[in-house]
């Protein structure tokens, strides 16, 4: 059987996971109008970030790419309007909105370290 110090360990383990979701992030602000670096190809030189985030939005009307905070469920939409075709991305970890990249969820996370406890357990 697993000692209560190491059941302990778990759970406060798996308690600061769940709360570091709810912290601040950092995400890229910039748009392809004013900055070349914000478009499609990204580049993150000379490129602003807000500190202050609770979600990192990307968002593409034309040919027009803007990054900056964002609310909402994490996913993306499209939409074609009168022929403009819209696509809005929204991500919840630090400076997720600069492309196209892999990134763990905390779902994930947490799917890991249940794994992990369970086989400690049994």
């Amino acid at each position: 059987m697993v000692e209560t110090n190491t059941f302990l360990f778990a759970c406060a383990l798996t308690a600061l996971l769940c709360a570091a979701g709810t912290n601040a992030l950092e995400c890229y602000s910039c748009s392809s109008l004013s900055n070349g670096n914000c478009a499609d190809e990204f580049s993150s030189s000379n490129v602003a970030t807000d500190t202050e985030c609770t979600a990192c939005l990307k968002s593409k009307v034309k040919d027009v790419v803007t990054r900056t905070c964002g609310t909402g469920p994490s996913g993306c939409t499209d939409v074609e309007f009168l022929g403009i075709k819209t696509s809005t991305c929204i991500c919840t970890d630090a400076l997720c909105n600069g492309g196209n990249h892999v990134t763990i969820t905390m779902g994930a996370m947490l799917l890991g370290t249940a794994v992990v406890l369970l086989k400690a357990f049994f």
